[in-house]
Order: C-alpha cells, then sequence, then structure tokens
C-alpha cells in the first residue's frame, strides 16, 4: 500500500535530517509536517533517493512532498531544504514553505542532484531566505540559494580527468515564490542550473527530431522548465 509521512513536527537531528528515504520506496507521500532545527550531511529537511550499500537498485517512483513547513534546517554535504537524489522517478514538491534553511554546500532551499528518470515537479512551493555558506572553502560548493538543479560528475580515477555529467533528467519549476535567497559563495541566488545536460546529449549529438520547427531540440535531451 501507500505510505504516508503525514501531520509529524520533526525535529532535534544531528546527523540524518529530519526526514531520509533511502531507494525503492514506491509512491510515498510526505504532508502536513513541520519539519525544523534538524541537521543531516545529505539534507537538513528532507532527503530522498539516496542509495547506500545494499540496498535494491531501485528508484523512487512518484515521490510526494506536498503542504509541509521545511525551515531552519541545515544541511553539511547536501541541501539545506529537501534534497532529491538520482534514484527518485517522477517526483511532485508542491505547496511547502521552505524558508531560513543554511546549506555548507549547494541548494539552500532545494537541490536536485543527479538522473531522475520521469517528469519531475517543483510547483507552488514558498521558498525563501535560504542560503548557502558564504566562503565556502569545498569544490564546486555555494551555488543555488534558492533552488539548484544539476547533475553528478563523476572523476576518472586514471586521468583524473571530469566524466561527461549524467544529466539531471527533466525537470518542471513552476509557480514558486523564490525570495530573499542568498547564495554565499557561488551561483544562482534564486536558481542554478549545471549540468543539466551530459550523457544524454554525448549519446545523442544529432540534433534530430521528428517535430516541425520551431520545436528543435531532440526529445531525448532533458529538458529543465522554469
Amino acid at each position: 500500500g501507500q505510505a504516508r509521512i503525514d501531520g509529524f513536527t520533526i525535529s532535534g537531528s544531528k546527523a540524518g535530517g529530519g526526514i531520509h528515504v533511502a531507494c525503492g520506496v514506491g509512491a510515498l507521500v510526505i504532508r502536513n509536517n513541520e519539519i525544523t532545527g534538524n541537521q543531516g550531511g545529505y539534507a537538513g529537511g528532507i532527503a530522498a533517493g539516496i542509495r547506500d550499500e545494499g540496498d535494491p537498485n531501485i528508484a523512487n517512483a512518484n515521490l510526494v512532498v506536498r503542504g509541509n513547513h521545511i525551515h531552519k534546517n541545515g544541511g553539511t554535504q547536501g541541501a539545506g531544504g529537501i534534497m532529491l537524489y538520482s534514484f527518485n522517478a517522477g517526483y511532485l514538491v508542491e505547496d511547502n514553505r521552505i524558508e531560513g534553511n543554511f546549506s555548507r554546500f549547494n541548494g539552500g532551499g532545494i537541490a536536485h542532484v543527479g538522473e531522475c528518470a520521469g517528469d519531475n515537479v517543483i510547483r507552488n512551493n514558498e521558498v525563501l531566505f535560504n542560503e548557502d555558506f558564504f566562503g565556502a572553502v569545498l569544490n564546486g560548493a555555494g551555488d543555488g540559494g534558492g533552488i539548484f538543479v544539476g547533475s553528478v560528475t563523476l572523476i576518472d580515477r586514471a586521468t583524473g580527468q571530469p566524466i561527461p555529467a549524467t544529466g539531471s533528467g527533466n525537470v518542471t519549476i513552476e509557480g514558486n515564490l523564490i525570495q530573499g535567497n542568498l547564495s554565499g559563495s557561488g551561483h544562482g541566488g534564486g536558481i542554478r542550473a549545471d549540468g543539466v545536460n551530459g550523457q544524454d546529449v554525448a549519446e545523442n549529438p544529432d540534433n534530430t527530431d521528428p517535430r516541425p520547427p520551431p520545436e528543435t531540440d531532440p526529445p531525448n535531451w532533458y529538458e529543465l522548465k522554469i
């Protein structure tokens, strides 16, 4: 059946964040919760789609995060508020108030990192006064005070050179109020997009599209719609 985390106040975490969703969870609904005063490595508020050793190689299909108040949380290696990793597929984040969260990495309010299958939607949220650490010494940190959308870039151990990024999958950001957020030492106080396309373009380099002009982007390339 469908699992729900509904109507709780969740606070006081010092390591795991408020809610931690690994992978292989189908149609989980997280709604009507107050998530405040938590700290976590992956995220301060909600971390979803993290595959640990021994977990099934299955994405969280159709995750819904709706109507929560997520505030005053802190992420050390991930988002302050909500972190969406690559083991999610077709998530919906809507009607949340995400405010006053802090990240030492990317995504003060919300971060989508990695290749998520399906159509992923962030809509009708209030993303207010979130912050990325100013003066971050971590490589590539400090981007996306409000929302960060990006892929995972790996390093070839033999050459030390970056491997083409995975891309992010398809993401739509619509109808949100994004205000008063700070990107301390990086880019994108409101929204930062970094590596939305990657391996999808490398594997399909030809601009071949059966649709008539002016629709010229190949349908097998990932799209970020704002």
